[in-house]
This record gives C-alpha cells, structure tokens and sequence, in this order.
C-alpha cells in the first residue's frame, strides 16, 4: 500500500487520465475516527504513505481523495500504528459502523462521478453524531 502510487502513476499515464479531473483515491485514513469520511479536491499527504507515493509518482497533489476514518480509540490503545491499520476491528459497533461508512463513501464516490467534487464534499462531508 505504500507504494501504491507506482500503479497509480502507470494506469494515469498509459490512459492518459487527467488526474485533476478524472481521478478519485479511496484510502483508509487514521487521523479521522471510525465513521467519518471526507472528500476533498486536493491536498496534503497528512502523513499517509500511500498517498505521498501517488502524490510522488503523479508529481501533483491535484487530485481527488476520498478518506475513510478508521480511527477507533478503543481498539488503537497502545498498538503500533502498522498492527492497527492491518488488522479487522474487533468491536462490534465499529464493525456495524463501518458496513454504513462503506455504503456512504461509495454514495461519495458516485457524486463525484455522476456531478463533481464540489457536490459530493457538500453531501458527504458530515461529521459522525
């Protein structure tokens, strides 16, 4: 995963995508609590890995993100961060919770698709209750 901006910068250039306009990254995201998801036309890589790698690759931070919150306090306790992201949530409400995120950023990423960013942030960016 961190080094998924090699795939990325192949598949963009071998269909000649325009990444500011025709490419949306979905990525797990441990600074945003289970539930919550966020889209954004560009930006930083926050510390993720996996995006700097795109973000390297493309030699642009202008592109879509879509970021999945998987934060959990009560599961992240005294954990490394690599044993937390690479493992399935143990508590059953972060479970149920997360079939819900799922559903809703797939409605995101349909926004962005069938509209524009703009659309899909002013739908789609709620925090949790």
């Amino acid at each position: 995963m961190n080094l998924s901006g090699d795939a990325v910068g192949s598949f963009v250039r071998f269909f000649k995508v325009n990444p500011a306009e025709d490419l949306l990254v979905v990525f797990d995201d441990v600074s945003l609590p289970v539930g919550e998801i966020r889209i954004r036309p560009q930006g930083s890589a926050g510390g993720h890995n996996g995006l700097s790698s795109v973000i390297a690759s493309l030699g642009s931070r202008e592109f879509a993100r879509l970021r999945i919150g998987i934060l959990s306090e009560d599961e992240k306790r005294g954990r490394e961060l690599s044993d937390y992201v690479l493992k399935g949530f143990s508590a059953k409400a972060d479970k149920d919770l997360m079939k819900t995120t799922v559903d809703q950023a797939a409605g995101a990423a349909l926004a962005w698709l069938e509209k524009d960013v703009v659309f899909a942030m002013n739908n789609y960016n709620k925090k949790r209750r």
